[in-house]
């Protein structure tokens, strides 16, 4: 749902570089891990893990892709917000 969003919208809104980034590193280690496990190779596990980190990638590529359209966006809603205070303070 959340990479569909970005993707309509064109831009990532409040969503973190930083965190998705986190994310992506911690599901990819937990692909190697479940990879390396010696207990076996468990699918339904790895199909669930897996699918965490292709989510996690998309949405922080999304984050590099849309990084100039969330930033026009935000630089937006400030001179909006700064007019709207100026228009109430007068």
């Amino acid at each position: 749902m959340q990479i569909y969003a970005n993707f309509r919208d064109g831009h990532t809104g409040v969503q973190s570089l930083v965190t998705l980034s986190m994310n992506t590193l911690g599901s990819g280690l937990r692909v190697f891990t479940t990879l390396a496990s010696p207990n076996g190779f468990d699918a339904s596990a790895m199909f669930l893990i897996g699918c965490s980190f292709a989510c996690n990638l998309i949405m922080a590529c999304q984050c590099i892709a849309y990084r100039k359209r969330t930033a026009t966006l935000f630089k937006e809603q400030l001179k909006v917000k700064a007019a709207a205070k100026a228009k109430k303070a007068a």
